[in-house]
């Protein structure tokens, strides 16, 4: 169990170091539970990503520019006040959109 969490870290880890933004949530038999893109018009990074015990997603990283960052039919724009701003942002065990925070500004 352990090697596997390892291993679908690495996996969602790959993802977000190839420059696409999606947060992705694996079972145990390597099947996919659901997967959730979101991005703006320049570039948006993806960094780390977390589960809580009830199984809510967090995702950091950075973004320049705007960013949509509900993955669903909403939309929840921040703006990058500087060159870019760093982000956390948070779904449900689901994947459904729940919030996101930026901070930064200047060039930050």
């Amino acid at each position: 169990m352990k090697g596997l969490r390892k291993r679908i870290i690495q996996v969602i880890l790959f993802c977000f170091t190839i420059g696409l933004c999606n947060t992705l949530l694996i079972a145990q038999e390597l099947n996919f539970q659901w997967a959730k893109s979101m991005g703006g018009s320049s570039y948006d990074y993806g960094k780390s990503i977390a589960l809580d015990s009830d199984g809510n997603v967090y995702t950091t990283g950075y973004f320049y520019g705007t960013v949509d960052f509900d993955p669903g039919t909403g939309i929840h724009n921040l703006n990058a006040m500087g060159y870019s701003d760093i982000f956390i942002q948070k779904l449900d065990r689901e994947g459904n959109f729940v919030w996101a925070k930026s901070m930064g500004g200047g060039y930050s």
